[in-house]
């Protein structure tokens, strides 16, 4: 496939055998994708012609190998070393061997190795302000919040396509690009370490390596196709590991 043509870590050893009763959107919930995803990364157009024995190629994974640097992992699918450490959970100083398995980002965002994400516009630094609050009563939504379930931790906030979403902390856009069926996603990374993750955007309005404002206005909130309705995830980490999101710095 093509994926396994343009990077030598996807294959085999990346694909799943449709078992009887099994769905797309219930495969793609076990890898943390989604339905849409698996479909495209597989030419299939019609999820009715799943069928038990199908082998399905698992997208946005990459398998080490011998001689595999994060630095230079990081460098092959266009991103920073602390997008690859917040996706897979890994401090700084964590050590990856051949045959580990790492979530890469995936849809071709803009990272260091200079690919274009789809859908960037940019905006007036005059309309970019937002107004600001203090310490955890600043949030990128002012929607209601509820805590994420499942494999992310962080929180969802409820609003309507289109909606301002709002950087909670000053920093610098790490990386930008679709991401796992969270539509449009936001890396930034503040002076102090901290990773703050936009997730489930439209239009993004910053771009790789722009220095971010607090209260700058980084996307628009996007449409979940699955669910009919608009949701910004927001989720904070350092040195790879989550922190709640009222904790991080507002700074």
């Amino acid at each position: 496939m093509l994926l396994g043509i343009l990077f030598p870590g996807f294959g085999e050893d990346y694909t799943h055998i449709v078992r009887e009763g099994e769905t797309f959107y219930g495969i793609a919930r076990k890898y943390g994708t989604s339905a849409e995803t698996l479909m495209k990364a597989n030419n299939i157009g019609d999820p009715a012609r799943l069928r038990p024995g199908t082998r399905l190629l698992l997208p946005d994974m990459y398998k080490v190998q011998k001689g595999d640097t994060l630095y230079a992992i990081a460098r092959k699918f266009g991103c920073d070393v602390p997008v690859l450490l917040t996706l897979n959970n890994l401090s700084p100083d964590s050590l990856i061997k051949p045959g580990d398995l790492l979530s890469v980002p995936g849809g071709g965002g803009a990272g260091a190795g200079g690919q274009s994400a789809p859908r960037i516009r940019e905006t007036p630094p005059a309309a970019a302000e937002a107004p600001a609050g203090e310490g955890d009563s600043f949030w990128p939504h002012p929607g209601a919040k509820k805590t994420l379930d499942g494999k992310l931790e962080g929180l969802s906030f409820e609003g309507r396509a289109g909606d301002a979403v709002l950087a909670v902390a000053s920093g610098k856009v790490i990386w930008v690009g679709p991401y796992r069926g969270f539509g449009q996603v936001v890396f930034v990374q503040s002076g102090q370490g901290y990773i703050y993750v936009y997730a489930g955007n439209d239009d993004i309005l910053v771009s790789y390596g722009e220095a971010i404002r607090k209260g700058q206005k980084l996307a628009t909130m996007g449409v979940n196709p699955y669910e009919g309705k608009s949701s910004l995830y927001f989720i904070v980490y350092k040195d790879g590991k989550p922190v709640k999101p009222e904790a991080a710095p507002r700074i």
